[in-house]
């Protein structure tokens, strides 16, 4: 969108008030690009340049991160079809605004993570809310370690523990969710004689009677057992707590 004004107004202070004159670059401006968190590219072709410019404003926002849910800075957000794209500010945050109604692709993309891409669908009249987790480049694994390439249920992958936050529990956890076949994310396994898990979501639990006592426990995924030895009815026993969820 053009700037009738051709005048960019940036977040930093000291990017303010640069302007686009002919198609040629002012004094800021290295390489026909201005800085990065000033949002202004091309001269000439002023963009959005604030997230502050579109406050109240109808258009798109929203913030991108990595798998860990730390902000990315710099990442480019672009809406496909039209000439508009917007850097993310040190927080994460975007804000796109001044187009017209649509069905639309937006794209988050930055060096070193795999670029996302979604659809939307655009009326004019309110803010629509979109959050990008970019992963990185070379890798399709997600947190649940099931990868962006599962055709259809997620399942989980050995080869993406460690990858993207994909952490397996143990070796015998890996081993039971993804030997002899990956296992689709959220289906319970036998782990061991006592003990169950829900593959790619969290750590074994007790699942039945443990033997040399009377104890049966629901399926939990996280027990904690507390011993201690107390005096009882007249006579020192063990005392068992055990607190599961």
């Amino acid at each position: 969108m053009t700037n009738p004004d051709n005048i960019c107004t940036c977040q930093d202070q000291e990017y303010q008030d640069h302007y686009c004159i002919d198609g040629s670059c002012d004094p800021y401006i290295s390489g026909g690009i201005q800085p990065l968190r000033s949002n202004c590219y091309n001269c000439g072709y002023c963009k959005t340049c604030s997230v502050g410019s579109c406050i109240d404003k109808p258009g798109v926002k929203g913030k991108v991160t990595n798998v860990s849910l730390e902000p990315i800075e710099g990442a480019e957000i672009k809406i496909l079809g039209l000439d508009l794209n917007y850097i993310t500010d040190e927080n994460g945050n975007y804000y796109i605004c001044g187009f017209p109604e649509d069905d639309y692709d937006i794209v988050a993309s930055k060096q070193g993570f795999n670029p996302f891409p979604k659809k939307f669908t655009f009326d004019a009249t309110g803010v629509i809310t979109i959050n990008f987790i970019l992963y990185t480049a070379g890798s399709d694994c997600k947190p649940d370690c099931s990868k962006t390439t599962d055709p259809e249920k997620p399942r989980c992958h050995a080869d993406c523990d460690g990858i993207n936050g994909c952490k397996f529990f143990d070796a015998r956890t890996k081993e039971v969710c993804t030997t002899p076949y990956e296992r689709v994310v959220g289906v319970t396994e036998t782990y061991n004689e006592t003990h169950k898990l829900t593959c790619c979501k969290g750590s074994p639990y007790l699942y039945k009677k443990i033997p040399g006592t009377s104890l049966i426990f629901p399926e939990a995924e996280n027990i904690v057992r507390i011993t201690r030895i107390v005096f009882f009815r007249g006579q020192f026993a063990r005392m068992i707590i055990d607190v599961f969820d």
